[in-house]
C-alpha cells in the first residue's frame, strides 16, 4: 500500500500479507511500515471474523523500532504542537478491531511538546510510557520548562478507542513554568506564571478543565489588561 496515513497523518508504505491459516478460522497477518516516513515497525498476528453471532477480533504483536511522537496532534487536534520525539518497543493489539485493547511499553526519547492553552513548550527526558488496555499510564513523567526546572506528571490518558480521548492528570513541582502567554493568546491575562505547588488537567481534549493550585515565585509576570 502507497502512501499509507492513519487520521490523515502520511505514515509511509505498508506491505501487508494476509492467508487464511490451515485448519482454522483466522486468518493470519504479517504486516511491515518501511520507515521511510519515521515509522518503522511490524505486526503478526491473526484476524478472527465474526461468526455464529460473534464478533471479528484480532490479535497482533507490534513490533515498534521508531514511531514519532508527533503522531499523537493527529488525535488531540490542536491542543498540542510543535511536538517532537521518537519511541521504540513492543505493544499487543487485541479484541474488536473498532475497540482494540492496547498492552506494552514504549520508550520514548527527545520528546517534547507545546500545550497550546497554557503556551508552554515542555521536553521529557528519555522514559517508559505504559499501555494498559485502553489506558496510557504516566507514573512520575518528568517534564522539564524552557528554564530547565522539572515536575512530575502522573495520571491517565484514556484512548476512548481513538475516538473522544479523556485525560486525568496532575504536574507537580516546587519551580515550574505553568503559564507562558502573550496578549495576542489570551486578552484577559497574560504572561509567565513560575510557582510551586500542581496544576490538574481534566477532560475530554475538547473541553478541558485545567486548575493551578500553588503560590506564585519570582519571576512571574502576569498582566491584566
Amino acid at each position: 500500500i502507497d502512501s499509507f496515513s492513519v487520521m490523515k497523518k502520511l505514515v509511509g508504505n505498508a506491505i501487508v500479507k494476509a492467508e487464511k491459516l490451515p485448519n482454522e478460522n483466522r486468518i493470519g497477518i504479517d504486516a511491515d511500515l518501511d520507515g521511510n516516513m519515521g515509522y518503522d515497525l511490524s505486526a503478526k498476528g491473526y484476524f478472527d471474523p465474526s461468526s455464529e453471532g460473534a464478533p471479528a477480533k484480532i490479535n497482533l504483536e507490534v513490533n515498534i523500532d521508531t514511531f514519532q511522537v508527533d503522531f499523537l496532534e493527529a488525535f488531540v487536534g490542536e491542543n498540542i504542537s510543535k511536538t517532537t520525539g521518537f519511541g521504540s518497543g513492543k505493544l499487543k493489539v487485541y479484541g474488536l478491531p473498532s475497540q482494540p485493547f492496547l498492552d506494552g511499553n514504549i520508550y520514548v526519547q527527545e520528546a517534547g511538546t507545546t500545550i497550546e492553552y497554557l503556551k508552554t513548550h515542555y521536553t521529557v527526558p528519555p522514559t517508559v510510557v505504559q499501555f494498559r488496555g485502553k489506558d496510557v499510564i504516566f507514573t512520575d513523567t518528568e517534564l522539564n520548562d524552557k528554564y530547565g526546572n522539572s515536575a512530575l506528571l502522573n495520571g491517565k490518558l484514556f484512548l476512548n478507542d481513538f475516538k473522544d480521548m479523556r485525560v486525568d492528570v496532575t504536574m507537580s513541582s516546587n519551580k515550574f513554568l505553568f503559564l507562558d502567554t502573550r496578549s495576542r493568546d489570551n486578552d484577559l491575562f497574560y504572561g509567565e506564571a513560575l510557582a510551586s505547588g500542581y496544576a490538574s488537567i481534566t477532560g475530554p481534549f475538547s473541553d478541558i478543565d485545567m486548575y493551578i493550585y500553588g503560590r506564585s515565585l519570582e519571576g512571574t509576570r502576569l498582566q491584566i489588561p
